[in-house]
C-alpha cells in the first residue's frame, strides 16, 4: 500500500482516538463531492453492469469497478480515507455457515428456510471452502485488494453479531422462545458461532493484512491492528438479563480476540444494554445509530448517552453529522478525547471550516 494513502498526520489522529485522546481536535472522517475534472489515478476500464440481480451481487469484476467509481467521485479530507469492503448483507456469516440467502437490490436476507430446524441440527453449520457465499466473500476481498494499488483501503465484510447469526440459522421467533425454554441450547449455538466467527475473521484478515498493512471494516476507521465492529441487532428484542447471558460473553471474547473493537449500538431498543456494554473492559467504544425516524445525532435527547459513554473512558463514534450547525453543537458539548465523527459535506471549503472549528472547540 502506498504510504500516501494514510498520512502520518492521519495516523496520529487515529492513534489518539484509539487511546481515548485527541491530537489538536477530535478525529474527523470528512468527505465531499470530488470536482468534475478530478484526474483518474488508477485504471478504470469500464465493466458493463450485469442485467440480473444475481450478477450485480456476484460479478466481482463489476463490483470492483463500481466501488472504484465511487472512490473516484469522492474527495476525502481530514481523517477520511477511501475505503471499500465486500458487502454481501449484514450478518453474512450465516450464509457462510450454510443458511440460504436471497438477493434484493440493496441488501441480502438470510434464513427464509432456517438451517437449524431442531437443535440436533447444529452440526449442519460448517465453514466449508466450497460454500458459495464463503467463496464470494473471499474472492471479492481479494479482487478489491488486487485492484487497490494503494489508492483505497479494503475493509472486512459485515459478518454480524452472534445472536443475529443464530437467528438467521434458527429463525427469530423460534430463537426468542428457545432463550426461555432451552437457554442451554442457545448457549451452545452461540459458542459454535463464535468459534466460526473467529475462523472467518482470520481467513479474511490473512488477505487484508497483506494488502492493507492496516485494518478497516464497514465502519471505515483506520487501525494498524486487528479491529472489528461488534454488534447484536437481535438484542433490541431481549431483556438486559438475557443480554448479559447470551451476548456479553461473546462481546468479551471478541474484544479479547481483537486488538481494537467498537460496538454498533443500533436504535433505542438496545439502550437498556448500555451498562452491560460499558462493563466490558476490552471494548474500546460505541458507535450510536438512533435509527430511521428518530431525532438526529445532534439532538439533546442523546447527549446523556454520549456523556455516559465518555465518562466510562470509552471511544464514541458518531456517523453522519452533516451540517455545520449540528457539528458545532456536538463539538462544543463533548470531550474530543476518543471522539470520531463522520460527515458528508458540500465542499472542500466547508470541510476546511469544520476542521478549523474543531480545533477551536477542542477540549
Amino acid at each position: 500500500m502506498n504510504k500516501e494513502l494514510v498520512s502520518n498526520e492521519q495516523k496520529k489522529k487515529y492513534n489518539a482516538f484509539w487511546n481515548r485522546d485527541y491530537d489538536e481536535r477530535a478525529a474527523l472522517f470528512l468527505s465531499v463531492p470530488a470536482p468534475a475534472d478530478t484526474p483518474i489515478i488508477f485504471d478504470l476500464p469500464a465493466v458493463k453492469a450485469p442485467e440480473d440481480i444475481i450478477g450485480r451481487w456476484e460479478n466481482t469484476e463489476f463490483r470492483a469497478y463500481e466501488y472504484k467509481q465511487r472512490v473516484h467521485k469522492t474527495l476525502f479530507m481530514a481523517e477520511g480515507i477511501p475505503t471499500v469492503w465486500p458487502n454481501f448483507g449484514p450478518g453474512v456469516l450465516a450464509a457462510m455457515l450454510g443458511s440460504d440467502y436471497t438477493y434484493y437490490p440493496n441488501t441480502v436476507w438470510f434464513g427464509k428456510e432456517p438451517l437449524i430446524q431442531d437443535w440436533s441440527d447444529l452440526d449442519k453449520m460448517n465453514l466449508l471452502p466450497e460454500n458459495p457465499m464463503n467463496k464470494l466473500v473471499l474472492d471479492l476481498t481479494r479482487k478489491f485488494c488486487e485492484g487497490s494499488n494503494g489508492h483505497y483501503m479494503v475493509g472486512m465484510t459485515d459478518m454480524g453479531g452472534n445472536l443475529d447469526i443464530v437467528a438467521s440459522l434458527r429463525g427469530t421467533e423460534r430463537l426468542l422462545y428457545d432463550m426461555v425454554d432451552e437457554p442451554e441450547k442457545v448457549d451452545k449455538a452461540v459458542r459454535i458461532v463464535d468459534d466460526f466467527w473467529e475462523i472467518a475473521f482470520n481467513e479474511s484478515y490473512s488477505i487484508l493484512k497483506n494488502a492493507n498493512n492496516c485494518m478497516s471494516t464497514w465502519i471505515p476507521l483506520w487501525s494498524p491492528k486487528r479491529w472489528y465492529t461488534l454488534q447484536s441487532d437481535f438484542s433490541a428484542m431481549i431483556s438486559p438479563d438475557q443480554f448479559e447471558r447470551f451476548v456479553v460473553p461473546s462481546i468479551t471474547r471478541m474484544s479479547k480476540f481483537l486488538d481494537n473493537s467498537i460496538y454498533h449500538l443500533d436504535g433505542e431498543g438496545e439502550l437498556p444494554h448500555v451498562d452491560h456494554l460499558l462493563s466490558v473492559d476490552r471494548l474500546d467504544g460505541i458507535q450510536w445509530t438512533p435509527g430511521a425516524g428518530k431525532p438526529g445525532l445532534a439532538n439533546d435527547k442523546w447527549f446523556p448517552l454520549y456523556e455516559k459513554i465518555q465518562a466510562k473512558g470509552k471511544c464514541l463514534v458518531l456517523m453522519g453529522i452533516n451540517t455545520i450547525n449540528d457539528l458545532t453543537k456536538v463539538l462544543s458539548n463533548l470531550s474530543h478525547k476518543g471522539l470520531l465523527i463522520t460527515s458528508s459535506l458540500k465542499s472542500a471549503e466547508e470541510a476546511e471550516e469544520v476542521m478549523q472549528l474543531a480545533k477551536k472547540l477542542a477540549k
